[in-house]
């Protein structure tokens, strides 16, 4: 598809928007006035640092330029490339609220399982091991890794 609208649907759950598309696009809003932070998950990552990439504009998700990365296995953001921007505090705890939040796709599991289960189905040669879990998200412990 051309045009990345095209690959959208929309899904309300709790004052959050949601959108799908192949690797899985999820966004929140840290307040209904705020704009969304949109949630990524890419194929063809390489190595074990499992991550969501977040962009604050649809400009900066359509040129997958700017923004930054989560990890899925640690509480830490990740400078991965060009991605190396931070959540402020708000934002943050707007992230671990999203990810706690059960799933509108699934709703027996959290979005945190979703998104870990989306980077398995586009990474499969970097799954993800059952025995990790979601980490306790805090912004006052979180910290910054860098690409190796």
């Amino acid at each position: 598809m051309d045009n990345i609208d095209e690959m959208f649907r929309l899904a309300d759950w709790l004052d959050n928007e949601i959108y799908f598309e192949v690797g899985r696009v999820g966004s929140f809003k840290t307040k209904k006035k705020d704009n969304s932070i949109i949630l990524v998950i890419w194929g063809r990552e390489t190595g074990r640092n499992y991550h969501v990439h977040f962009y604050r504009t649809k400009e900066e998700y359509d040129n997958r330029i700017g923004g930054g990365c989560i990890l899925l296995h640690q509480n830490g953001f990740y400078d991965h490339g060009k991605h190396m921007d931070s959540l402020n505090k708000k934002e943050f705890n707007a992230f671990v609220k999203f990810m706690k939040s059960h799933s509108s796709e699934n709703p027996n599991i959290s979005n945190w399982k979703s998104i870990a289960n989306e980077w398995d189905e586009s990474n499969p040669e970097f799954r993800i091991p059952d025995t990790i879990k979601m980490p306790d998200y805090n912004w006052e412990t979180v910290r910054h890794y860098k690409e190796d």
